[in-house]
This record gives structure tokens, sequence and C-alpha cells, in this order.
């Protein structure tokens, strides 16, 4: 199997979805953005409740309709605006892991408040780290994404999924967190 089949196949991009991590570093004084997640608060929590480290890439959902097919057994988190979440015509909460399997399919509906959903998979996207260590999107600059040419996710693509970290957060996130109609603990 190779590196890009153990991943998710991209059946719907939606209006724009895009490869987020923190952003660049040491770029500015070249006259470039930083870039990175829009909603860090979102962004950050995806990842936490996955265990993966500060400044993985994840995908970075504007205005929802996001379907993915998942080609390898995977956890998953989405945090961000209030979207229907649902894996195989079942709906899931946000701010907490997921379990995919080969063949689940996952789709992100229209938010029903919020702009911005985050989708991390434990790992991470397997993706090339380019200009200032990172491989956030920005199209306008024609840098990161997918090929490291600033083009948002396509029908079609695959998103590689790197190596799962050891340990996903053990605890769910403190209270306080955005109310998205569902309870905010850990599947474990």
């Amino acid at each position: 199997m190779t590196e890009r089949s153990r991943g998710l196949k991209v059946i719907k991009a939606g209006f724009l979805t895009l490869l987020q991590d923190a952003g660049r570093t040491r770029v500015m004084h070249q006259g470039l953005a930083s870039g990175g997640a829009m909603d860090r608060h979102a962004w950050a929590w995806a990842n936490r409740l996955l265990g993966n480290a500060y400044h993985t890439p994840t995908l970075e959902v504007t205005f929802g309709s996001l379907e993915l097919e998942s080609r390898t057994t995977t956890r998953i988190a989405v945090t961000g605006a209030a979207v229907p979440c649902t894996i195989n015509g079942n709906p899931h909460p946000l701010w907490r892991t997921l379990q995919l399997y080969p063949g689940d399919r996952l789709q992100l509906g229209t938010p029903k408040s919020g702009l911005r959903s985050y989708l991390a998979v434990s790992g991470g996207f397997a993706v090339t780290q380019g200009l200032g260590g990172s491989c956030a999107t920005l199209v306008r600059e024609g840098t990161g994404g997918l090929h490291d040419n600033g083009q948002p996710v396509r029908d079609g693509d695959e998103l590689p999924c790197g190596s799962p970290p050891s340990e996903a957060m053990s605890n769910p996130p403190p209270a306080g967190f955005p109310n998205t109609g569902f309870r905010t603990t850990v599947n474990r």
C-alpha cells in the first residue's frame, strides 16, 4: 500500500478547503504573509484532541460541504464552526475524537453557526513543509497546500495521513468550550 493510498480521498472539496498549520516564520521581511489557520483556537484544539504536535497540518474547511472517503484506519477530530458531521450517514459530535476505517465516508455539512471548521487526523497530513517551514496554503501567494502551489484541496485529491502520535488527549476539553449541541468528551 502506498503512502498516498493510506489517507483520505476527497470526494467533494466544498467551497474552500485548505491545508493549514501554524503558519510560516521568518518570511515577512520578504513581503510574504505568515498564513496559517484563521481560527487558531479551534485549529490547535483539533490537533490537541489527537495528541498531535502544535504545528501539525489540518484541513481548514470554509462553509462546510466537504466529503471524504477514508483509505486507512485513523482517528479524526472536527472543531470550529458548528457543522453537521456524519460518518456513513450517522451523525457524530464535534470537539472529540472519532474513528474512521477504510471505506468510511465523512461528510461535513453547512455550518449552523460559524464559518470555518478544522479537520485533524491522527499524525496530521503527510505533506511537504515548504517556505518558512510550513505547508499553510496561501492562494494569493501561490505557496503551501497539498502540491506546494497555493491551490485549495480539489475533488479527487488524495490526502496522505502521517504516523499517529503515541497517545491522544486522555481528558475532555475544559469547561467553557463552544456549545455545539454535543457533549465535549473524548471517545476512547
